[in-house]
C-alpha cells in the first residue's frame, strides 16, 4: 500500500532513517530504504537500494505519485540537474 497506513510519528522516524541512510552514501535524487519495524515500534535497517524500480508496477513510481509528483517531471530535473553539473 502506498502511501503505508501509518501513523504520521512513525512516518517522520521512518523518514529520518531514510534520508540519514542516503546521505551516508552520498546518494543523489533517488534511493529506496527498505526497513521493517517490530511490535515494539523498534526500526531494524535492511538495505538501500540506490538504482530501485522504475516499471509501472514498481513501488517507486507509486510513491512519486503519492508525494504529489509526477515522474516524467521529477526525471526531467535530474536530467537537467546532471547535465548542467557535466557542463559547469
Amino acid at each position: 500500500l502506498c502511501p503505508a497506513p501509518i501513523d504520521d510519528n512513525l512516518a517522520e522516524r521512518l523518514k529520518d532513517v531514510a534520508l540519514t541512510a542516503h546521505k551516508m552514501i552520498g546518494a543523489r535524487h533517488l534511493s529506496r530504504t527498505d526497513m521493517i519495524v517490530d511490535k515494539e515500534g523498534t526500526i531494524w535497517f535492511l538495505e538501500i537500494n540506490t538504482i530501485p524500480g522504475l516499471t509501472v508496477n514498481s513501488l517507486t513510481p507509486k510513491a512519486i505519485a503519492a508525494a504529489g509528483l509526477r515522474l516524467e517531471d521529477l526525471l526531467t530535473v535530474w536530467i537537467d540537474d546532471v547535465t548542467k553539473e557535466k557542463t559547469a
